[in-house]
């Protein structure tokens, strides 16, 4: 069989190299990692069985090294052989020269094995197998080489031994299978028998299976509705790759990294053999962590894309159907504008929504991950356990976990969690080569994937420049055939930009999709993002009214009950999605009518023409605004996230202002009500000035409920919320308010709240230098205390000197002196704090806390353990594993008791500094058990009345 070498790349030839000498020569063989190879990648030694068959002379007996070439762009025979050659004589003149310092430090081989990808010609006496055999010869009996034996393993010599030694052949197969790939498909069945198998023809199964998901898979969310035209826009036309911030690495020595492009950077890590390999090898996982509107889930479906690309490419035109080899052809050309790479590693692209799978988990507790791919997958045909099982052992996978944090039931959210661990588990006893990549928002996220096994990508907000090029691309996709709407909408674009509000509204693709449909129909862009998305809404139906159709005139006419329906809709499905099976956030269609109907009843419609309009308002809803479609048979939803929240907010509103104030207490805390909130809190203070004040109380009274809330501060972090989005941008006396309450998280512990605080400080007091001497003062009055609030103070200087500008280098200056003025037995800790990475930091310092040290506060952790009816583990609640801080207790554990809030706090307060990392560890614990505690439903129900028993 013919393999295409060329695109394992240096490394991974090396390593194939190493996989077939151990294949071939046995277990003598010591292999070599990454670095400066001393002239070997492998050595052996001992009597092998080798070669094959046995020369005169008998088998390799004694000591002997394995060198491996790659040649990136091995085409063309005559040059490649004397590439080869060259870097032969290199080589081996490595392993004559006396004073070399392979030679001084080293061993000389009896034996050597050259490995190149490079193709040499069999051609006798001229070819390139017998020029390399020539001229190693020469060095042997001419310059003093003292080897006894020697091969070369040129690109057929591999081809031939991959055919032989399967498991090696299987590990590469991604990237060494040449055209059409998945025709090898029906190897991964070897093993089952006819029973097992049904007789059609698998590879065709696969080739069906990705086409029709390439095809599927083309539409991006909110692409009609973005389009004044109607027309959708598909994902190889308007898909973007995106900026991030990777955090720190094995390899990174505390540094996180500027990634300028997630999908190409997760196609460059997948490009690495995962078979084989330590479960937490290199952080083989990678975690996609965004906020609403950022387009983690179009990134993951661009992903996917990618692959299923790289697959279908060298497939029969004929075999993949009418439609098919075109779309290859744009997403083609369109990656190419992307600067993402071709994977050179074809592995298999799986998707799953975690909202649909908890779902599906919470009616039957026994479907695991594998299953449920299968069952996704058997929509193309008769693919069974069995034949998913045999693939996952023999073909590289790619699966994108998306949207864990619409998983919000704790309960379910554990076992989906348990799932994707039992995943691993399965992947790992196949021996299979798998990548996973997860997504989620960061509110209510604490790492539950873990660390030690998945490095964290953080989307970063779209940069000016990169915003204002995405959303001309937009305008150029709208009006191709329209130049002066072009350029009018273009110049809009460019003026929006410019302004700082309104920038900050162009951060994300989601927000500059929407800011390019708003700028077609108004001269000036909202202020605020409840401004932005309410102004969405507003442009869409003002777009649909003004058709001057019958569906237009009634949707003029009908235009407050259509209001209502939407928020209605919003609030339920919001409530709904935190309850157990309902994570995907879909009415029936039954419902949706019967909500429409006693919206029309409430309003004293007769029964009669309350049924005809319903049916006719539900029409309206669902296929002319678009914002409410069609999610699977009979069920419907809000088919992007942030606008099922922006309605469940509005819905928020519909009450008197005194309801509505209670409504936002009682959700203040939960991380999956808060976009919801933050849109409420974006509407007050745009909209209703009197409200104000409360808001800012409300923040206040948060933080004193109780103990435990002086403790997480919950008020706290939403005004640091409200700060990052601009809430109050307009009003200065609130922004100053607001960062009042904020800078109280100095009271907490270090770690991302604290460097996200300094993020945020950073650039309002840029625009607003009068408060810089206001967070001075917060943060000199903590590192007064000499105690826990001064290792958090000075990790806030630390981050803030990791910033520009003068506020910056006054934050190093005031570090550094006060470095030297504080006692010694704080000094590690300021130098940990300026590393700025709570994990690197841990790691490098390897600091191990005392038993005793620890002991009352794994005990109070075993107590919550036990009261909540579960196992103690044998291990303690807190370890550090990996280099990492990490939490072995279960995440159902129950902290609802006052008495055991108040015996953790004092015990974690009275740490002693340098045990920061533990204490911020047992506060995030907490801190996420809080922020996950289900609503009570009964505090805003109401709000959806008259309809309650939709619940």
């Amino acid at each position: 069989m013919r393999y295409d070498l060329t695109r394992l790349g240096t490394q991974e030839f090396e390593e194939m190299s190493q996989a077939l000498a151990i294949a071939v020569l046995g277990g003598a063989v010591s292999v070599f990692g990454s670095g400066p190879d001393g002239g070997r990648e492998a050595t052996f030694e001992g009597l092998m069985r080798y070669p094959q068959p046995e020369p005169d002379t008998g088998p390799w007996n004694g000591y002997g090294v394995l060198q491996a070439k790659f040649r990136r762009t091995a085409a063309q025979t005559g040059p490649d052989t004397e590439w080869f050659l060259n870097e032969v004589r290199k080589e081996l003149n490595g392993w004559i020269k006396k004073d070399s310092g392979r030679v001084m430090r080293g061993r000389l081989p009896q034996y050597l094995i050259l490995s190149t990808n490079v193709v040499l010609s069999p051609d006798p006496g001229r070819g390139g197998i017998d020029k390399v055999d020539e001229l190693i010869r020469h060095y042997v009996t001419e310059k003093g080489l003292q080897l006894e034996g020697w091969a070369v393993w040129h690109h057929d010599r591999i081809c031939r031994l991959l055919d032989v030694h399967d498991g090696v052949r299987r590990t590469y197969a991604g990237f060494t299978l040449t055209g059409d790939v998945l025709s090898d498909a029906q190897r991964a069945l070897v093993a089952l028998t006819a029973e097992q198998v049904p007789s059609t023809d698998f590879p065709t199964l696969l080739t069906g299976q990705a086409a029709k998901e390439l095809m599927a898979q083309q539409w991006v969310r909110l692409g009609q509705a973005g389009a004044s035209t109607n027309r959708k826009l598909q994902l190889s036309n308007v898909a973007i790759d995106l900026p991030a911030e990777l955090e720190p690495g094995p390899d990174s020595r505390g540094h996180s990294e500027a990634v300028e492009g997630v999908v190409a950077h997760i196609v460059g890590h997948g490009d690495r053999i995962r078979r084989g390999r330590p479960a937490s090898a290199a952080l083989p996982h990678l975690t996609v962590v965004g906020g609403p509107g950022q387009g983690k889930t179009t990134l993951g479906q661009l992903l996917c894309q990618v692959y299923r690309v790289a697959l279908l490419t060298d497939r029969p035109s004929h075999t993949l159907g009418p439609d098919v080899p075109e779309m290859l052809n744009r997403y083609q050309r369109h990656l190419r504008t992307l600067n993402v790479p071709t994977p050179r590693c074809r592995r298999w692209p799986v998707r799953i929504a975690l909202s649909q799978f908890a779902d599906a988990l919470a009616k039957r507790r026994s479907i695991s991950l594998l299953d449920y791919i299968t069952d996704q997958a058997r929509a193309t045909g008769p693919i069974n356990g069995l034949m998913t099982r045999a693939w996952l052992r023999e073909w590289p996978w790619l699966v994108v976990l998306d949207g864990l944090d619409e998983v919000a039931d704790p309960d379910i959210r554990e076992a989906t969690l348990a799932a994707v661990r039992d995943f691993l588990v399965d992947a790992a006893q196949a021996e299979a080569d798998l990548l996973v990549v997860a997504t989620t928002r960061p509110q209510g996220y604490r790492g539950e994937l873990s660390p030690a096994y998945y490095r964290q990508l953080t989307l970063r907000p779209m940069q000016a420049d990169r915003s204002l090029d995405y959303a001309e691309h937009l305008a150029q996709l709208q009006y191709t055939d329209d130049p002066d709407m072009h350029d009018l909408l273009v110049r809009r674009l460019r003026t929006a930009a410019a302004e700082p509000l309104t920038a900050r509204l162009m951060r994300t693709p989601l927000q500059v999709t929407i800011m390019t449909l708003l700028l077609e129909r108004r001269a000036r862009a909202p202020q605020d993002r409840y401004g932005l998305f309410e102004a969405y809404y507003t442009t869409l139906y003002e777009r649909e009214i003004g058709k001057d159709t019958p569906d237009s005139r009634l949707m003029d006419a009908q235009r407050r009950n259509i209001d209502r329906i939407h928020e209605r809709a919003g609030l339920l499905l919001q409530i709904r999605a935190e309850h157990a099976g309902e994570a995907e956030a879909q009415l029936p269609e039954a419902d949706l009518r019967r909500l429409i109907h006693d919206r029309l009843v409430e309003e004293e419609y007769g029964e009669q023409q309350a049924a005809r309009m319903a049916g006719r308002l539900l029409v309206l809803a669902t296929d002319r605004l678009v914002l409410l479609v069609g999610m699977s048979q009979a069920s419907i939803g809000f088919e992007v996230r942030s606008l099922q929240e922006l309605m469940a907010a509005r819905a928020l509103f519909t009450a008197g202002d005194a309801e509505l104030m209670r409504a936002l207490k009682h959700l203040a805390a939960s991380a999956h009500w808060r976009n919801t909130w933050l849109f409420a809190a974006s509407r007050v203070f745009a909209d209703h000035e009197p409200l104000r004040n409360d808001m800012i109380l409300m923040l206040e009274e948060l933080d004193t409920v109780d103990p435990l809330a002086g403790w997480l501060m919950p008020g706290a972090r939403l005004a640091l919320d409200m700060l990052d989005e601009d809430i109050a941008a307009q009003q200065p006396r609130y922004t100053r308010l607001l960062l009042t309450r904020a800078l109280r998280l100095l009271d907490t512990y270090p770690g991302d709240t604290v460097n996200r605080l300094m993020a945020v400080v950073h650039r309002i007091t840029g625009h607003h230098p009068e408060l810089i001497h206001q967070v001075l003062t917060a943060i000199d009055t903590r590192i007064s205390s000499r105690g826990k609030n001064t290792v958090t103070a000075l990790d806030a200087l630390a981050a803030w000197a990791q910033h520009s500008g003068n506020a910056s280098i006054s934050a190093r200056g005031r570090l550094n002196k006060i470095r030297n003025s504080i006692p010694p037995s704080l000094r590690d800790t300021v130098d940990q704090l300026r590393a700025h990475s709570q994990n690197a930091i841990w790691q490098s310092q390897g600091v191990q806390p005392t038993d005793t040290e620890l002991e009352p506060v794994h005990t109070v952790l075993l107590r919550a353990i036990a009261e909540a009816g579960l196992p103690t583990a044998r291990r303690r609640p807190l370890e550090i594993a990996a280099g990492f801080v990490t939490l072995t207790m279960s995440p159902h554990t129950d902290f609802h008791d006052p008495e055991l809030q108040q015996s953790l706090i004092e015990l974690v307060n009275g740490l002693e500094p340098h045990l920061w990392p533990y204490a911020a560890e047992v506060h995030q614990i907490l801190h996420h058990w809080y922020t996950r505690q289900p609503v009570d439903d009964t505090a805003i129900i109401g709000l959806t009345q008259p309809h309650s028993h939709l619940r």
